[in-house]
């Protein structure tokens, strides 16, 4: 049976249905005889629920690293696989190990970068709808408080005027590494009037032209071939040396009526997940 047909199966299943509608109405619910990547579906098809009546976030909590993993990547394929589904799907890693974060650049690893990006895209408000993924540890841990978050982060734009020297000091004097050329996140590189910079929130780096204190032009490029890819008209920068500042944990980031759905390892009786 294709996905889209067994999306809209489950949600003309009766007794599933009325389990959806006790969600939305703020009641517990647990749900028997799912488990693995058919407990993510079904979380997916609650938030649906929840996504239509105007909540625009739902957490899913899991007891370990490994199934939160998991259970993003099972509701990312879901959810691609739904016809006219505007969800992001994130998954919110626990912080790096001072093992881990040795073999990145100094200011934070590839995971650190995603907490960080999922913390901005909950800050911006922008109105997209989105699940959550996380195991208990990574709940608990310290990130940015939301006010912190904010003055920390800026946004550079063509035609700027900027002092290139300080802005540089700025940049390693918040965890970027200098370097003889970009291709790790948390590195920059300065050629001339040239600044490339990887912030660990970006998917690619972007490649800064300056006309003596001007903002020339700004491109994004691929960092194994250093060849510039697109223009853009502005970058959304965060200078934050570390996202694990004291203060805030991921729940300060979301709305107080937040839908969670929890995943535990197994009920006592091997079955099901309780949202």
């Amino acid at each position: 049976m294709p996905l889209s047909d067994l999306w809209q199966y489950l949600h003309q299943y009766e007794p599933f249905a009325a389990a959806a509608a006790s969600f939305r109405g703020g009641q517990p619910v647990s749900i028997d005889g799912a488990a693995g990547s058919s407990a993510a579906f079904a979380a997916v098809a609650l938030g649906q629920s929840f996504f239509r009546d105007g909540h625009k976030t739902l957490l899913v909590a899991a007891a370990t690293e490994e199934s939160a993993e998991r259970a993003a990547g099972d509701m990312e394929v879901f959810v691609e696989n739904t016809a006219g589904n505007n969800v992001r799907v994130f998954y919110f890693p626990p912080l790096a190990t001072e093992e881990e974060a040795g073999t990145h650049a100094a200011a934070g690893s590839a995971g650190d970068g995603e907490r960080l990006r999922i913390l901005k895209h909950l800050l911006s408000g922008t109105g997209q709808p989105c699940v959550i993924a996380a195991s208990m540890p990574a709940l608990q841990q310290h990130v940015p408080p939301p006010e912190i978050l904010k003055k920390s982060t800026q946004i550079l734009a063509v035609n700027d005027r900027v002092d290139m020297t300080q802005f540089c000091r700025n940049l390693a004097d918040n965890g970027f590494h200098a370097a003889a050329a970009t291709a790790l996140p948390g590195e920059f590189a300065v050629r001339g009037y040239i600044l490339d910079i990887f912030a660990p929130d970006w998917n690619l780096p972007v490649r800064i032209e300056f006309f003596d204190d001007t903002v020339e032009s700004i491109r994004r490029f691929d960092p194994a071939t250093q060849r510039s890819l697109e223009q853009v008209p502005e970058i959304d920068l965060t200078l934050l040396r570390s996202c694990s500042t004291a203060g805030a944990s991921l729940l300060d980031y979301l709305p107080e009526d937040v839908p969670v759905v929890w995943l535990p390892e197994s009920l006592p009786d091997g079955r099901g997940f309780s949202v």
